[in-house]
């Protein structure tokens, strides 16, 4: 990880959001335990055909080679039997007849699918290819799946929300297959345009669900009311967790996307599926942690993921280059050991087994076979007509068996457990999950190292052992949500500093959990990242004296919440815990706007451009730091800096003006004057500086008005001169 005069770390979207959807989320096959495992398990025969009639004695389920008693199996199907199913399914004799409680397990149950098509930067050879086979899908959806597309462009864009609109479908993949990255924007902006209710109409979704049973739980019986509000809080989900992911860590932003896909699915009933169309994704050892993270997240939302390689039959010239790289280290480790005793070592030298990890887990289609395998799906590759391996998928969907059984291991320790699926009859193979991390009935958890921070956060202690400052900033947004960033930094001096002597490097790790609650205690955000990092041993004292930035930024609809922030030290077991309160005030649509007023501690020019400019800390291509500090020192600075954004309704001429008071009494005076033009979106970003020499120590705030016609919009911020 660079490091620059402060550590700025990018909030990288790891986080599980829990929202209230929750009561129908297994309410159409069944209710279960708290710490019952549920497994989606897909059986077909030698020639791929779907085996029915099987019963519970066809399966033996392992965890960790332990047999497990399963408590349900249950066949779950598409809502009626056509001719096309008949054929491609391969009917199963039972042992013997069962009769009364046991027959009624095994009698099919209608379930909808919910189908996430996601295209991550195809090259054009791969969405001709990936194009014709996903028109093909969309165009022979069953009656009971609801599909959305969503395209991976540095963030998470949902091009179609869950429909099954066969026509908008169509021109969904059409754009994602054919269109640019400023048509892509665009039409993000207004799915999120047309969903961004969705949460105010989540507790009449809730109501809905709430009245019905299993016996109700088809498409058609689920009900308008449920449905919509479902499907567009899936959606407002995705968006408001999407982030821009540093495109210089490969592999960043495609986790960090497929975490929104899965944390806006985990609120939905049903079979979920993500049908993923990549050329590689790229895992150097530092993503190795989040991809791990990303599985675990998807077996608890019961996501399987059909990976879709869109290289074709392309892949010799990866395997030239995978020995290429393979030959420079083989003979990097022969120069090692031919190496006299006190011989300098090269960098290429100390970094050998780290660089044959990244050969290993850069090949990019052994990595979509790991995430396909690990949570249920399947692999397509090594073809270049993928229309035959969607329609695979397509009867997976429609047909398969669902598992439950109560762990015989009752300890929840974070620990990896793997599970091993076998089936008593011959000539069938079963695909299911390959397992889960034991993170107990802690649905909010999806990382091991969650654990201890949701422990420090519900021990209801105070935790002070590390230094920590945060602050909530509002900024204008479409429609009447605000755009709220919640921003940490705190000292890495606090941190412990582990030295590997042998190899003259230091290590640290920081640990962050952020949840957002709403005024009736729900989390409606959640966001999570554990950063490891290290360096050469000699720099271990500077790096010790800067800051470590935390920060994330997501839509919040007009209310009060509470903002839950814990910090911790894992190597030395501490931990800091804050916790404060946001309102975000209502506002008309299209209404003069004024975000928080936010004192400039410095300007960034080190963020690449992408990052910059997708932030509300944007100023032409630098990143504003804020000055998180309670007193500013007059020794130290000569001018009160500060950033506001404003967002103006309308074209005509606007102006700003700012006032420092100390308790109430103005004290000077910036002057009225015009504010700059606004961009494409009606926004305009404005810096400025106050000179101080006349101030004196005490208690300040300088307040922004910002004027346009009849109409002023105030923000204000309290400080302390020393």
């Amino acid at each position: 990880m660079t490091l620059s005069k402060t550590l700025l770390c990018l909030c990288l979207l790891s986080c599980l959001p829990v929202y209230p959807l929750q009561s129908p989320q297994r309410e159409t096959v069944a209710k279960v335990a708290v710490n019952e495992v549920l497994l989606d398990v897909v059986v077909t025969d030698g020639k791929g055909k779907q085996a029915r009639g099987l019963a519970s004695a066809d399966f033996a389920v392992y965890e960790d080679g332990v047999l497990q008693t399963l408590t349900a199996v249950r066949e779950v199907s598409k809502p009626s039997a056509g001719p096309a199913e008949k054929e491609t399914s391969s009917k199963v004799p039972a042992v013997a007849p069962e009769r009364g409680e046991a027959a009624a397990r095994r009698t099919p149950i209608p379930q909808f699918n919910v189908i996430s098509l996601v295209f991550d930067r195809i090259s054009p050879s791969g969405r001709k290819i990936a194009g014709e086979a996903a028109l093909d899908f969309v165009r022979n959806l069953g009656s009971n799946d609801f599909a959305s597309v969503v395209v991976i462009d540095r963030v998470l864009r949902v091009i179609a929300p869950f429909t099954q609109d066969a026509a908008r479908l169509d021109a969904a993949v059409r754009l994602a297959t054919g269109g640019t990255p400023q048509q892509f924007v665009q039409a993000s902006k207004e799915v999120f345009a047309s969903t961004r209710e969705a949460e105010v109409s989540t507790e009449s979704a809730q109501s809905a669900a709430a009245d019905m049973g299993p016996a109700n739980s088809s498409t058609t019986a689920m009900g308008s009311a449920f449905a919509n509000a479902a499907f567009n809080q899936a959606t407002s989900i995705m968006l408001s967790q999407s982030t821009t992911a540093d495109d210089t860590i490969q592999g960043l932003a495609t986790v960090d996307a497929l975490m929104g896909v899965i944390r806006g699915d985990r609120t939905l009933p049903g079979r979920k599926a993500v049908l993923y169309f990549a050329e590689r994704i790229a895992l150097p050892p530092v993503v190795m942690g989040r991809f791990r993270d990303l599985i675990s997240a998807a077996n608890r939302a019961n996501v399987s993921f059909y990976c879709v390689d869109t290289t074709g039959l392309e892949s010799a010239g990866q395997m030239e280059s995978m020995a290429g790289e393979l030959s420079r280290l083989a003979s990097v480790g022969k120069r090692q050991l031919m190496k006299r005793p006190g011989e300098a070592v090269r960098r290429d030298e100390v970094m050998l087994a780290e660089d044959g990890d990244n050969v290993i887990s850069m090949v990019r289609q052994n990595n979509l076979m790991d995430l396909a395998e690990s949570t249920g799906g399947n692999l397509i590759a090594n073809t270049n007509d993928l229309t035959r391996g969607l329609r695979q998928v397509s009867e997976d969907l429609q047909y398969h068996y669902e598992l439950s059984y109560v762990p015989t291991n009752s300890v929840y320790d974070g620990s990896y457990r793997r599970i091993e699926l076998k089936i008593r009859r011959p000539g069938l193979v079963a695909r299911s999950r390959a397992g889960y991390y034991a993170l107990g009935s802690d649905e909010f958890a999806e990382s091991p190292y969650e654990l201890p921070l949701f422990e420090a956060l519900n021990s209801g202690k105070a935790h002070r052992d590390l230094a920590m400052r945060t602050t909530t900033l509002l900024f204008p947004a479409e429609g009447v949500r605000s755009s709220v960033m919640l921003y940490i930094e705190t000292p890495l001096s606090d941190f412990l500093f582990s030295v590997d002597k042998k190899k003259k490097e230091y290590s640290a790790r920081i640990q962050v959990l952020v949840v957002v609650r709403n005024a009736a205690g729900r989390i409606v955000r959640k966001f999570s990242q554990e950063f490891p990092f290290q360096g050469v041993e000699a720099r271990a004292a500077e790096t010790r004296q800067r800051n470590f930035i935390f920060y994330r930024t997501t839509d919040l609809v007009p209310g009060r919440y509470t903002v839950e922030t814990v910090v911790r030290d894992p190597l030395s077991d501490r931990s800091s815990l804050k916790r404060s309160v946001v309102v975000v005030p209502p506002r008309p649509p299209k209404s003069l706007a004024l975000s928080s007023v936010v004192l400039v501690k410095r300007l960034d020019d080190t963020r690449p451009e992408p990052l910059v400019t997708d932030s509300p800390l944007a100023f032409g291509k630098q990143l504003v730091v804020p000055n998180l500090d309670s007193e500013i020192s007059l020794e130290e600075w000569s001018g009160l800096a500060f950033y506001f954004v404003a967002s103006l309704p309308s074209a005509f001429g606007a102006s700003v003006d700012a006032v420092i008071s100390r308790e109430g009494q103005p004290v000077a005076h910036m002057g009225e004057r015009p504010l700059p033009p606004a961009d494409n979106s009606g926004t305009v970003r404005y810096l400025t500086t106050l000179p101080l020499e006349t101030l004196t120590e005490g208690n300040y705030d300088v307040e922004v008005v910002v004027r346009q016609g009849d109409t002023a919009a105030r923000s204000r911020i309290p400080f302390v001169l020393k």
